[in-house]
């Protein structure tokens, strides 16, 4: 199979093709970006001859559609805010499977794209990073496990193991600034007795211990879709409440509460002295000209359980998965020049082979938990290294 990796340059891009290219029976991967210098590192680094590149900007929509004919998936790992639409739509005229790791909005315009891809015989897998993405595909496979599923509830952190005095930048981000801005600013979706609400920002705090070396957290809602999603998909299950809270530790918490409250989350632009900015781009310009780190680099640890609680054999179950790196794999991430919060790139690439190897059977613009069989998903991903714990609570 052939496989395009729009956005490749990044973190998630370049872990996605570490994944591929372990992959036997994939023949050929595009690695495309806006940094040719970027691009030419990962082909050296890689060393694999079935790794082509080519330099493609996504705005042009055209030069996306001619790079992409001939593939059997595109796996998109650009940051593109507001034009996740075009690639998916020339991904469609293309011929191409499509599969992004997230929509940051445009999931509505997407789904309009249904019929484009459903007459030619082809899947749209949205939202397919690490959440939403795996951790529906998580909710699915203990969802099987149960005669009736009541709760549905992800609780979600990635830290800095480095205290913040430690280092010499005053920002940090396990993830990219604009997507923190994104969870820290728009409302949280929560799902309660039939209905889908809309909250506050950070909403429904609370601590919650994670596996060590995380330990206890003070987590909160997130601007994420695992609740539109699953209510959508399993509205008819009599599910009582779907939530997702995250964490990214208590500096992060501040520094990134403190900049929305500001305003620095506004895209819109303001009138500076005559001039036209947008507040968000100028923080972006700031943090992205910051010195290089002088004394500890930031040692990101994550960790993500998802709690499915239902009846199974009349009897009240609790299920909890939690989905780890172990040190090994995390080492030849490293190896390959992965650095970061990577695990969504991973994420969609074992998707996107298994629908390039024609076993997902779904067609048009389709929700993970509709689309990707969650038993073959978890065996894939330990098959590559991750490790998966499933702990099982029954209450008498």
């Amino acid at each position: 199979m052939k496989i395009a990796v729009p956005g490749a340059a990044g973190v998630q891009g370049r872990a996605a093709i570490v994944y591929l290219l372990e992959q036997k029976d994939v023949s050929e991967v595009l690695a495309t970006d806006i940094r040719a210098g970027a691009l030419e590192e990962i082909a050296a680094r890689m060393g694999d001859p079935r790794l082509a590149h080519t330099v493609l900007d996504l705005s042009d929509y055209d030069a996306s559609v001619a790079a992409f004919k001939g593939y059997d998936v595109v796996l998109n790992c650009a940051l593109t805010l507001g034009g996740y639409t075009k690639t998916t739509k020339a991904a469609a005229e293309a011929g191409c499977n499509y599969l992004d790791l997230t929509t940051k909005g445009e999931r509505e315009a997407q789904r309009a794209l249904n019929d484009d891809f459903a007459r030619k015989g082809i899947v749209c897998v949205q939202d397919m990073g690490v959440g939403p993405g795996f951790t529906n595909i998580m909710a699915t496979y203990l969802m099987n496990k149960l005669d009736k599923t009541e709760t549905i509830d992800f609780k979600m952190t990635s830290v800095d193991l480095v205290p913040a005095e430690e280092h010499s930048r005053p920002l940090n981000c396990p993830i990219p600034l604009s997507d923190l801005l994104y969870l820290f600013s728009k409302p949280v979706y929560f799902y309660e007795d039939g209905v889908l609400k809309e909250l506050e920002p950070r909403s429904l705090g609370e601590r919650f211990t994670f596996a060590e070396p995380v330990g206890t957290q003070f987590i909160a809602g997130e601007s994420h879709s695992e609740p539109l999603c699953l209510s959508r998909s399993f509205g008819d299950r009599g599910i009582k409440r779907i939530s997702y809270k995250g964490s990214f530790g208590e500096d992060i918490e501040k520094k990134i509460s403190f900049l929305r409250d500001l305003g620095f989350a506004n895209r819109d632009p303001i009138d500076v002295k005559g001039v036209k900015v947008a507040p968000h781009d100028v923080l972006q310009t700031l943090v992205d000209n910051l010195p290089p780190e002088t004394k500890k680099q930031p040692n990101f640890v994550g960790d993500l359980v998802a709690i499915v609680a239902g009846v199974q054999n009349g009897a009240p179950v609790e299920y909890r998965m939690r989905v780890v790196i172990p040190p090994e794999l995390h080492k030849k991430m490293v190896d390959k020049g992965c650095s970061g919060a990577y695990r969504a790139g991973l994420c969609g690439s074992v998707a996107a082979v298994i629908m390039g190897r024609g076993q997902v059977k779904a067609k048009g613009v389709v929700e993970p938990e509709l689309a990707i069989p969650p038993e073959q998903y978890l065996e894939d991903m330990v098959k590559f290294g991750f490790k998966v714990e499933i702990a099982q609570k029954t209450f008498l």
